[in-house]
């Protein structure tokens, strides 16, 4: 009995493996950059998208840029709501821009980015890449107190504060 139901249960699942590589009901969505981007904090990332209408008909479509919310937000460059219309068999290629904030820490993040149609929730499409935000270790000195005066041969103090500027632990011995 359960050799008959598993390969049913397959077939049922095939045809929905597509939906999940950026093919929706008649929405195709392709991702046109690379899949993984390193980027430093602090730097612009721009992704582009390649749509295509399958339908018949022309679509409304809204789209959505989903980025990376922990500490602070990353930052697109435009409003992410934005819609568009296509043609029976159209194609258009989206830009997605935005800004990784410089402190943030190192590690790999997913962005999605997504295509409904406004009239049907059955036209769909939705894709994903990874940024790699690097490490990043800058540190910068401030002098806090210093004589007025230095002869060559005195010893004097200074005393200064390291700043870490980057988005990685360092470790200092003095």
């Amino acid at each position: 009995k359960s050799r008959f139901i598993i390969p049913f249960i397959v077939l049922l699942l095939l045809p929905s493996c597509g939906f999940a590589q950026g093919m929706g009901r008649g929405v195709e969505l392709t991702l046109t950059s690379p899949k993984l981007i390193l980027v430093e904090p602090g730097k612009i990332v721009t992704a582009s998208y390649l749509v295509t209408n399958r339908t018949d008909r022309t679509v409304e479509l809204d789209e959505n840029l989903d980025l990376p919310m922990q500490p602070e937000g990353w930052q697109p460059a435009i409003a992410y709501k934005r819609s568009i219309s296509l043609a029976a068999g159209e194609q258009k290629v989206q830009l997605v821009t935005f800004i990784v904030p410089r402190k943030y820490p190192s590690g790999t993040y997913n962005v999605t980015y997504s295509m409904i149609s406004r009239n049907t929730v059955e036209i769909a499409a939705i894709e994903s890449f990874s940024i790699v935000v690097k490490p990043v270790v800058k540190l910068d000195a401030v002098i806090g107190s210093k004589p007025e005066l230095a002869l060559a041969g005195e010893a004097y103090d200074v005393r200064m504060r390291l700043i870490n500027n980057g988005n990685s632990a360092v470790s200092m011995k003095m």
